[in-house]
């Protein structure tokens, strides 16, 4: 037993380096918790990505060029000013090509809002993988543009009746315009998992992580009261709470 916890302890230490191939599920955060563990949150847009190999060879990284619009949250850097690199494990480079299942993805010219960790050499820059990670797109409704800050796994950051901010449903925005999805917990059980570190308590035992179910909302599209740019910045000055109705998590 002593020996598996060893290997447990370092197959953790060793996380950004030994992804098993079938990564297991990364634990649903609530957005404070996402608020709470980012070290830093920006506005930006990506503008470029390159690839490089890690050491040894072995790994890829890829890493995306982000032009800073507005720091939301935490210190700048020296070199953060203006620009920063986003580094996520994976990809291709020349004839090394490493797939990591989970990691998410970002779109070059593309505007998102990160939540980035504070961490070298760790598989997912952001926190909770795709997680911390939302897009800014503009849809119209009702010949309205409404500005939406879309999650990784496309559900859009709402209001509720009280003007607290939650995950809702999803929806699909591109070129054709915007279309409400049903919300299935089958989806969000099927989807990529990713490597999520063992938790410990201090007897050295590893901590149950308990899955929350995606939150939905239930009122038509054109009724949704989406959230912006300025409820996220009172979302992460506190101003603004988080709906923890039940099934909103």
């Amino acid at each position: 037993m002593r020996r598996l916890m060893g290997l447990l302890l370092m197959s953790v230490c060793l996380g950004s380096w030994a992804f098993p191939a079938h990564a297991t599920r990364v634990r649903k955060l609530t957005l404070t918790q996402t608020r709470d563990q980012a070290d830093t949150v920006l506005l930006g847009t990506v503008n470029a990505v390159t690839t490089r190999a890690g050491a040894g060879g072995k790994m890829v990284w890829t890493d995306y060029q982000v032009t800073i619009e507005e720091l939301l949250l935490g210190a700048p850097g020296s070199s953060a000013a203006e620009a920063t690199t986003v580094s996520f494990a994976g990809g291709r480079h020349g004839a090394l090509d490493v797939g990591i299942l989970g990691v998410p993805q970002l779109e070059v010219s593309q505007r998102y809002v990160l939540f980035l960790l504070a961490r070298d050499n760790y598989p997912s820059a952001t926190v909770g993988w795709g997680q911390g990670i939302y897009k800014v797109l503009e849809i119209v409704i009702d010949a309205v543009r409404r500005t939406v800050l879309l999650s990784y796994n496309r559900q859009p950051l709402e209001l509720d009746a009280d003007g607290a901010l939650f995950r809702g449903s999803p929806i699909v925005v591109n070129d054709q315009g915007w279309q409400a999805l049903s919300m299935q917990r089958e989806d969000f059980d099927a989807s990529p998992k990713a490597f999520e570190p063992l938790i410990l308590d201090a007897a050295g035992k590893p901590i149950p992580q308990v899955l929350t179910p995606p939150q939905t909302s239930a009122v038509p599209i054109a009724d949704r009261d989406f959230a912006d740019v300025s409820h996220l910045r009172q979302f992460l000055s506190g101003e603004l709470q988080e709906s923890l109705a039940a099934g909103r998590q």
